[in-house]
């Protein structure tokens, strides 16, 4: 499968708060984190975790994990296989310093919650 990225603006507005050192080790550990997932479709428990499982709507489980970049840095993003195009879509949803993460995390997951709660109501 073929691994294709979406970011969000918070995405690239948070990436470009980064010095260029840290904005390439980003990059760096994204791509090699999401090409082993492509080989073995497992994530690295090591690096990749779920600060809490998200149940939405319609009992739909969120695909929302956090990779750590750094001992500092860490990526909000999902992943999701599309079997009928052949490939793994992962969306970037931000970037942001460990002290950060917390109410990042929770203000996406309000996000996704109230687009899922409006659109089932459509």
């Amino acid at each position: 499968m073929d691994i294709y990225y979406e970011t969000t603006r918070q995405y690239e507005k948070d990436l470009r708060k980064f010095s260029d050192v840290d904005q390439e080790k980003i990059e760096d550990v994204i791509n090699k984190t999401f090409e082993a997932y492509n080989v073995n479709k497992k994530l690295p428990s090591v690096k990749v975790y779920r600060p809490c499982k998200v149940k939405l709507p319609q009992g739909i489980e969120s695909s929302l994990f956090v990779l750590r970049i750094t001992r500092d840095i860490r990526l909000i993003f999902s992943i999701d296989d599309d079997i009928l195009y052949n490939k793994t879509v992962v969306t970037l949803f931000r970037i942001v310093r460990h002290d950060k993460l917390e109410a990042s995390f929770n203000s996406i997951i309000e996000s996704i919650y109230q687009w899922s709660k409006n659109t089932s109501e459509e």
